[in-house]
């Protein structure tokens, strides 16, 4: 019965930050797009959108680790593992400014498409070849302004964990732009959400650990096949020392 009433809790409050917290984003853009040509202010207030959406979930606890090692001063490719449709409200807590990359079909959702769009996310269809190279120039537009990319470089979500074979896309970004790579491990999420129903049955641990950032000139290879290799295994390793 404990369980029930957590869970009806929970979807109610969720409901009720989306019912009330969404009007709010097309006033913040109206305000503050004149001056603020990066997005900063109304990315952050999304992050504080989906900090609160995190933060009422009693059965969900965050760790993150190594925040400090962002240099907020920075043009990165940030990359990461993704195990859950939680992971965005997840990677919002690192409190860096970026422009996530992010399937087509996320764009033409209700209030999360529009929050995307008002934020001038980067959008990709996946399947489509003729998506990339716009993707591509898209974030090559947004390094030049001094904003940051987030990527997962998986393409899609593991269904239970396991990590997936990287895409080439994020270091062919990193190399062509010569930029810095800020890896971040995930784990916990794939758990966090039921994979049958809707009921969350058990509390979960979400940690995020930020690694040391990969500086263009230290690349292991400027072949993103090779870099993209190079990376996934040391996921594989921090991965393996986090479980």
């Amino acid at each position: 019965m404990k369980l029930i009433l957590v869970n009806i809790y929970l979807y109610t409050v969720t409901i009720f930050i989306y019912i009330f917290f969404f009007p709010v984003l097309p006033v913040i853009w109206v305000l503050t797009v004149p001056f603020d040509s990066k997005l900063v202010v109304l990315h952050q207030v999304t992050g504080f959108w989906g900090f609160l959406l995190f933060s009422v979930n009693p059965m969900w606890k965050l760790t993150v680790i190594g925040k400090e090692k962002i240099n907020h001063k920075k043009v990165y490719i940030i990359i990461s593992n993704h195990q859950s449709f939680v992971d965005i409200l997840t990677l919002f807590q690192i409190q860096a400014h970026f422009k996530w990359v992010s399937k087509r079909e996320n764009f033409k959702a209700p209030i999360l498409g529009w929050t995307m769009r008002m934020n001038r996310y980067i959008e990709l269809e996946r399947n489509n070849p003729k998506s990339v190279p716009h993707m591509m120039e898209t974030c090559r537009r947004n390094i030049q302004k001094g904003i940051s990319i987030m990527i997962f470089p998986e393409g899609t979500r593991s269904r239970d964990g396991a990590l997936l074979p990287f895409k080439e896309g994020a270091f062919r970004i990193a190399i062509e732009n010569k930029i810095p790579i800020l890896p971040v491990i995930l784990d916990g999420s794939s758990k966090a959400v039921p994979t049958k129903g809707l009921m969350i049955k058990e509390k979960q641990n979400i940690i995020i650990k930020i690694l040391d950032e990969i500086p263009y000139d230290s690349f292991p290879s400027y072949n993103p096949g090779e870099l993209k290799a190079h990376i996934r295994q040391m996921y594989l390793d921090e991965l393996s020392k986090l479980r």
